[in-house]
Order: structure tokens, then C-alpha cells, then sequence
């Protein structure tokens, strides 16, 4: 199954101790990028948190924020960083001077930014340890929603495909006609100039002619590439940047088989292909 890179999960886990909650948001990234913001009780354990990201996703850039809410007794053992505090205070008091209906700031929106907190004791096991599930539960509610989304990427994909087949038939059909054409545009000149000119070199002259004209190879090229395209598609896993890479071959092309139609429902129908592989490049550049 494909999965999407671009989601959005959030999950909260409470207990004793008081409450976290995590928030994981990845967009598509051409290498698999992460950024941990956690507050300062929990900085030694982003290691093993990345280890088990980079375990679960393979492209992607991720931005994973951790928000931390003691409870009373776990509180007593921390202390505001004044530093950052008094800092945020200054900037949104600047933001509020210009806003029309500036809203009041409390002490939890300040409290809720991971930099808020110092730790002034080790991390308790059992608070990490749950802290860790919620985390782990998160992650997998991000990939749920990546395959999701990579459902309905699939789905627009194969449709896409199965446009440009369409097309590529109707080219493929439409080839002997045209070399058809072109062959009686040639005689019918024959005719008129028969006797002025050298009819061997003339001879050799419309079989280059006709090379030149041709798509039967692009056509062939064309109807491969959409066709991988399609086994891609049902091997799923992280396959965006070969996708990505048929794109750009059957591009490649759809530009020389327009470059070469000597004919006008060709060269619209080459038009009508360029437009379908861009709705797919776009859409693919989501694709892990």
C-alpha cells in the first residue's frame, strides 16, 4: 500500500503524574527529515524517539512537538525558565499592540511551549515510560492517516493512467491513417514533377521521410512506461521517487511524439497527455 507524506496526528496520554500530549505533522520531503521539540525534562530522549520515527518512515519531513503539563506534585520539581518566559511575554505583547482585538494571555498558553519548564530532577521511568507509549501511539495514528491518503492517491493515480492508455490507443490507431496520408501526399507530388527528378534518390528520400514521422517507437515506449507505472502502483511501499522517475520518462515521450506528429489530432492528443502526466507528477510528489 502507498503511503501519503503528508499528515497529521495528535494524541494525549494523563495519568498521576500529569498530562502530555503529542502532535506529529509531516509534509513530502525528498530525504526523511525530523524535528523533535521537547521540553528540557524530556531532550534526552529524543535519540530513541528518532530511531523508532526512522524505523516507521522512510521520506518525509517531519515536525514532532511534545507539550507537557505537570501535576501538582510533579510541578513542585520544576521551575519556569524566566529567560524564555520573560521573552514571550515581550514578543506577544508586541503582536497584541498590533491587533485590532488582541486576546488575553494566560499563564497555561505560556506554560504549554516545551521551552517553559526546566527540570530541576531525572526523568521518573514511569512517566516516560508513558510519555513513550503516547508517542508510539501517535506515530501510528500518523501512518494510518498516510495510508489513507495514499488510497486516495492511488486511486486519482490509476486514473490518470488509464486516460493516457486511452490516448495512447487512440494515437496508435490513428498512426497507419496518417502515414497513409502523408504517402499520397508524396505520390500525388511524384506525379506532378514525374520525369524531372532522380525517382531511386526520391525513393530513399521518402523512406527518411517517413522514419522521421513515425511514433511507432514512442508509442511503444509510452504504453511501457504507463504500464510500470501501474505495477509500481500495486507494490506500494515507499515507491514515490520511482514514480516520480516514470513521470518523467513518459514526459520525455509524450514531448518527441509531439515534436514528430505530422498530424493535428496527434499533436492535440500529445497535448492532452502532457496535461494528465503533470495532474500525476503533482500529485506524486506526495507519494513516500
Amino acid at each position: 500500500m502507498i503511503r501519503s507524506m503528508t499528515a497529521f496526528a495528535r494524541h494525549q496520554v494523563s495519568g498521576p503524574w500529569g498530562q502530555a500530549t503529542w502532535e506529529i505533522r509531516t509534509v513530502n520531503h525528498r530525504f526523511c527529515e525530523m524535528s523533535f521539540k521537547l521540553p528540557d525534562l524530556f531532550k534526552e530522549k529524543e535519540a530513541p524517539l528518532r530511531k523508532l520515527s526512522q524505523t516507521a518512515l522512510q521520506r518525509g519531513k517531519m515536525d514532532c512537538t511534545l507539550r507537557y503539563i505537570p501535576s501538582g506534585e510533579q510541578a513542585q520539581s520544576l521551575v519556569p525558565n524566566w529567560p524564555f518566559i520573560e521573552q514571550f511575554i515581550q514578543v506577544c505583547k508586541l503582536t497584541e499592540s498590533r491587533l485590532q482585538n488582541p486576546g488575553s494571555l494566560k499563564a497555561t498558553d505560556i506554560l504549554n511551549r516545551p521551552e517553559a519548564l526546566l527540570a530541576s530532577y531525572d526523568l521518573d521511568p514511569e512517566i516516560w515510560s508513558a510519555v513513550e507509549q503516547g508517542f508510539e501511539k501517535t506515530l501510528t495514528l500518523l501512518i494510518e492517516s498516510r495510508v489513507q491518503e495514499g488510497v486516495a492517491l492511488k486511486a486519482f493515480i490509476l486514473e490518470k493512467l488509464a486516460s493516457c492508455q486511452s490516448l495512447q490507443q487512440s494515437i496508435l490507431d490513428r498512426r497507419p491513417i496518417v502515414l497513409e496520408i502523408v504517402r499520397e501526399r508524396l505520390l500525388s507530388h511524384l506525379k506532378e514533377l514525374e520525369g524531372k527528378l532522380d525517382l531511386s534518390r526520391l525513393e530513399q528520400e521518402m523512406v527518411l521521410l517517413v522514419q522521421r514521422i513515425d511514433i511507432q517507437e514512442e508509442l511503444e515506449r509510452l504504453q511501457t512506461h504507463i504500464l510500470e507505472a501501474e505495477r509500481t502502483l500495486q507494490k506500494g511501499q515507499a515507491v514515490g521517487r520511482r514514480l516520480d522517475f516514470l513521470m518523467q520518462e513518459l514526459h520525455r515521450e509524450t514531448n518527441t511524439l509531439g515534436t514528430k506528429s505530422a498530424d493535428a489530432e496527434i499533436a492535440q492528443a500529445a497535448v492532452s497527455l502532457k496535461v494528465l502526466i503533470e495532474q500525476m507528477r503533482e500529485q506524486i510528489q506526495n507519494v513516500e
